[in-house]
């Protein structure tokens, strides 16, 4: 059987998908749900067939008759979830309350509540089909304080699955929020929201729909599903247990097989009674479906008068929280039913659009030949409850509101089935209440008083709720929802690799490393780029002069390399504004000949005069490399993180267990290290990583500018009414020297010399410590395991030479030292240590930290020998 959508299609999805489709993926078009093209017979003939099948029988053969493509066996795994149940036998035991009158108990699940019916057998097949397919999926939904715990319960510690469940804060009773918020698999988040259950369900709608939440799980390699009655996954199991029921009267000989019935449902969301309606069209002999609400009585106004109006409706907290629902989703299902796609989608773009929809007479007297309604108030509910606990039954305060249309609105003299939707215990200081305890508002004591004054106990499940620790305390406003939901994502997911540091050397790597077709998540303490040296002294890209030194070479091979990259991927965040090296003094001057046969890059002599034409004072002849330019720093890094996820998170201990980093909550397969003169996780002393002080000031001007220049300090040129000021001239400061304007003093009066400066106004403040090694090089690669390395050759210290590689430490990697060309540097390091990573490429000598480990060993003062 395929499953159609019940706005139309949209022309870009598919028109027809199979179940396991639907349940995986249930928005359709339009922001509409799924359901069957067509329903299987459950008439005389099927009933009379399973007369005196077990409940699992039953199930199982109405599940194949959907012809769903869910494989036999997982059916007959996901059914046997029912054996939990208090009765095996008979997961759904049919109560007796009045001659006529009978509840069939839905709520003998480990959640006790009805949702464990639908939630229990769902979760394994969803579950099971995501492992089929090696796919992960994020579970959302939105509860009024029963889906939660029961969809909690079922996915808990499932394998490729995640879920995310909401509830309204306050809007819950004690016992369902403690089922939720002490939870403790690690693939389980619940998020309090401020607001009601139709703000949490309208933000998981939004979600759901998004095209960019979508992106942004599809760049995690997850999907999006949802355990809500939207999804037809939990209708096709709630269908079972109203045939179930029926089959029980007649079992007891309270009815005739082919006899009419009175079905009652408490609705909130009207999944339940929507399976009531599917089970009556296939061929259940059902005379009306009674819908029962309390004082959020929408659905009343929508039954009786055809009209769905949420403008003159707020939502109203009552006794009965999980029916405390003004958005009631599945009546879609049946306006499609009864009406057609594109009748539907008209009625729900009305309700999207004017929060109501008005149904023409004869629609309205469509949707009466199957239900009635009615409501009760909280006070009717307690004196049903207290009606029959005098009887020996006790029924928390949602059963209580069926019985208000049992006794007004079962005119013919047919037998009627209540569904009990939840367990008194849920309840139970409103149980107590009704019971003439009013004093009693805490739930255990509640539980005490109702088990030690009536007949009932308390199952052990809830019982031992009160002494579980609480796992989950986050309470967001609706707007952090989204927010809260990817932090967890990153939280559960295992990643190829690791990046600590979000300053240029991590974002590049990053970069490279999601280019190879990894999974990459980058940590930071503080942010992109917020501190450090790559958002002080500016970002300058610019080739390094001098006689052809080796790291001179190295240096333009980077600049060059640099230059290309920012051109071709992030031309808006790299201004070739050029950049002229300026001669610091006469010696220097004379120097700058001497470089010239070792200068490749496009470049030009700039006289004297030339200079003090573009506004360049007292300055000798000079270089100008027209390539060369100037990035801005943070939109740089932040863009090398696109489609990258990121989390401002203070690491403060690695661990290595089971073939995995673990940061905190966040887990990966390797781990890079680019957190610049922080080298405080191991021993990497060897590495000579040191820090040099790093300010700049961004100033507003007029000067006309238009080249960068660099004598001793950097001054850029004027790029939007801002020129940067900024230098790495300090040395062995303390880290947390102050930011402020001090230290640009000498700068300021350095700069005074170079330009015009007389109308510069300093509107913004960089400073952070750059991180080179003792050769100037930058480290690029795997960390040696030192102490390992120091206690198993102790010659080293003495000058022993290896006859092997140095032992690393597995699967761990450093990017450093990138010093005051952070910006020319990260490019190449990035991609070489990304080749080494994926594709197993030796690194090149000249930056593998390796060539400084036995230099270290012979001559460090740290090391006794």
């Amino acid at each position: 059987m395929q499953f159609i959508e019940t706005r139309g299609n949209d022309g870009v999805s598919a028109k027809e998908v199979s179940f396991s489709e639907a349940i995986l993926s249930p928005s359709a078009s339009f922001g509409g749900i799924y359901v069957p093209e067509f329903l299987p017979s459950f008439d005389t003939e099927f009933l009379t067939k399973h007369l005196n099948s077990h409940y699992k029988t039953l199930a199982l053969d109405v599940l194949q008759s959907f012809k769903i493509d869910i494989d036999e066996a997982t059916l007959i795994e996901a059914l046997n979830r029912y054996d939990a149940f208090d009765d095996p036998s008979n997961p759904v035991p049919l109560s007796k309350i009045e001659e006529d009158c009978f509840v069939a108990e839905l709520y003998h699940g480990p959640t006790r509540a009805f949702k464990d019916m639908a939630l229990q057998p769902f979760g394994y097949v969803l579950a099971t089909e995501a492992q089929k397919r090696n796919e992960h999926y994020l579970i959302m939904a939105a509860t009024s304080g029963d889906t939660g715990p029961a969809t909690l319960e079922t996915f808990k510690n499932q394998d490729n699955i995640q879920v995310a469940c909401l509830y309204p804060d306050g809007g819950t009773s004690d016992v369902q929020r403690l089922q939720m918020v002490t939870e403790e698999a690690e693939n389980l988040k619940v998020i309090g929201v401020h607001g009601n259950f139709d703000d949490t369900q309208n933000m998981l709608k939004e979600l759901l729909a998004s095209e960019d939440f979508k992106a942004e799980l599809e760049n995690r390699n997850i999907k999006l599903s949802a355990a809500n009655s939207v999804n037809f996954g939990r209708i096709i199991f709630q269908t079972i247990y109203h045939i179930h029921a029926y089959l029980e009267l007649v079992r007891k000989n309270e009815i005739a097989m082919g006899e009419k019935v009175y079905l009652i449902v408490p609705s909130g969301n009207f999944g339940n009674a929507l399976g009531g309606y599917y089970a009556k069209k296939a061929g259940l002999p059902v005379e009306k479906i009674l819908i029962s609400s309390n004082v959020n009585n929408i659905l009343t106004d929508w039954i009786e008068k055809g009209e769905y109006d949420l403008t003159i409706r707020e939502l109203i907290k009552t006794e009965s929280p999980a029916m405390d629902i003004l958005k009631s989703s599945n009546i879609e299902r049946v306006l499609f039913d009864k009406f057609g796609a594109k009748r539907t989608k008209a009625l729900m773009d009305d309700l999207a659009s004017t929060n109501k929809f008005i149904m023409t007479a004869e629609e309205t007297a469509s949707i009466q030949e199957d239900f009635e309604a009615t409501y009760s108030q909280d006070d009717e509910c307690e004196a049903y409850i207290a009606k029959y606990a005098k009887e020996g039954y006790i029924m928390d305060p949602h059963t209580a509101t069926c019985m208000k249309s049992y006794q007004k609105h079962t005119p013919k003299d047919l037998k009627t089935i209540i569904y009990s939707t939840a367990e008194w215990t849920k309840f139970s200081p409103t149980v107590a209440r009704a019971l003439g305890q009013g004093y009693i508002t805490e739930d255990t004591e509640a539980l005490a008083w109702i088990k030690n004054n009536t007949s009932v106990t308390v199952p052990p499940m809830i019982e031992g709720l009160f002494s579980k620790a609480i796992k989950h305390t986050v309470i967001v406003e609706k707007e952090g929802i989204k927010a809260e939901m990817l932090k967890f994502l990153s939280l559960m997911k295992t990643y190829d690799i690791i990046v600590v540091g979000a300053g240029i050397a991590g974002c590049a790597s990053a970069y490279f490393l999601k280019e190879k077709g990894l999974d990459v998540l980058v940590l930071d303490r503080a942010g992109v780029a917020v501190t450090g040296g790559s958002s002080a002294a500016g970002a300058f890209v610019s080739p390094k002069i001098g006689k052809g030194s080796s790291l001179q070479s190295l240096t333009n091979e980077a600049f060059e390399f640099a230059k290309n990259f920012y051109l071709e991927h992030f031309p808006e965040h790299f201004i070739q504004t050029g950049v002229i090296r300026i001669p610091k003094d006469k010696e220097d001057a004379q120097k700058f000949s001497e470089y010239e046969a070792f200068n490749e890059a496009d470049r030009e002599w700039f006289s004297q005069s030339k200079l003090r034409e573009i506004g360049i004072k007292n300055a000798y002849e000079s270089f100008l490399f027209h390539e060369a330019g100037v990035c801005d720093a943070s939109a740089m890094c932040q863009a090398l993180l696109t489609n990258i996820p990121y989390e401002q998170f203070d690491v403060k201990s690695l661990q290595y267990s089971k073939g995995l980093w673990v940061i905190g909550e966040y887990r990966a397969k390797k781990l890079i290290l680019a957190t610049g003169y922080e080298t405080k996780f191991f021993d990497m002393r060897y590495m000579g990583v040191k820090g040099v002080w790093g300010t700049r000031g961004d100033y507003e001007t007029s000067i006309n500018l238009d080249v960068s220049m660099h004598k001793k300090i950097s001054v850029s040129a004027n790029i939007d009414g801002i020129v940067r000021i900024g230098a790495t001239h300090e040395k062995g400061v303390e880290v947390c020297m102050g930011c402020d304007s001090e230290p640009l003093k000498e700068l300021f009066v350095t700069a005074g010399t170079m330009v015009d400066t007389s109308d510069f106004k300093l509107v913004k403040t960089f400073c952070g410590m750059r991180a080179g090694s003792k050769d100037y090089f930058p480290l690029i690669g795997s960390v040696i395991d030192v102490p390992n390395m120091l206690s198993t050759y102790p010659k080293l210290v003495g000058g022993l030479k290896l006859k092997e590689a140095p032992k690393k430490i597995k699967n761990l990697y450093v990017c450093n030292g990138l010093g005051g060309r952070g910006f020319v540097f990260a490019p190449l390091m990035a991609k070489i240590l990304a080749e080494n990573i994926v594709d197993g490429k030796e690194v090149d000598a000249r930056v593998n930290p390796d060539r400084l480990f036995l230099k270290w060993c012979r001559k460090s003062p740290d090391l006794d020998r």
